[in-house]
């Protein structure tokens, strides 16, 4: 019998694994009612595994809208990407935002109600999407 070997990841790649899980952890909760000891525990790694690569349960979900964003983006691009006029931008896009699966749909609607209130002096995150967006 081969002894289990255990293959480690590079980092890059296990952050966006943990990224991954935390979407699905906090798609199926809240954000006050999940816990990082949870989401470790899904993710199959120990909690200072999952505080190596997030400074704090606010870092890990602010990665996870970051990372929605980006699935989301990704979709409205290649939606628009046949597209002649910017007139034709919307419909493809609400289309393609239409057909997408339950589960980025639940997604969406979990880490829009369950957002944390930003700290006092941060940096809007939402300007910085709406000039990408613009880009």
């Amino acid at each position: 019998m081969t002894p289990a070997t255990s293959t480690r990841l590079p980092a890059a790649e296990r952050r966006q694994a943990l990224i991954d899980i935390a979407l699905e952890v906090f798609t199926g909760g809240s954000y006050r009612g999940t816990t990082t000891a949870e989401i470790a525990r899904e993710a199959g790694v120990s909690e200072p595994i999952l505080y190596r690569h997030f400074d704090s349960k606010r870092d890990l979900y602010l990665a996870c809208i970051d990372e929605s964003w980006r699935r989301l983006r990704a979709v409205w691009e290649e939606a628009i990407a046949g597209s002649q006029s910017p007139s034709e931008w919307l419909p493809a896009m609400a289309g393609s935002s239409q057909t997408s699966s339950a589960a980025a749909s639940k997604q969406a609607r979990s880490i829009k109600t369950a957002t944390p209130r930003p700290k006092r002096g941060s940096s809007s995150r939402a300007a910085s999407w709406a000039q990408s967006a613009a880009d």
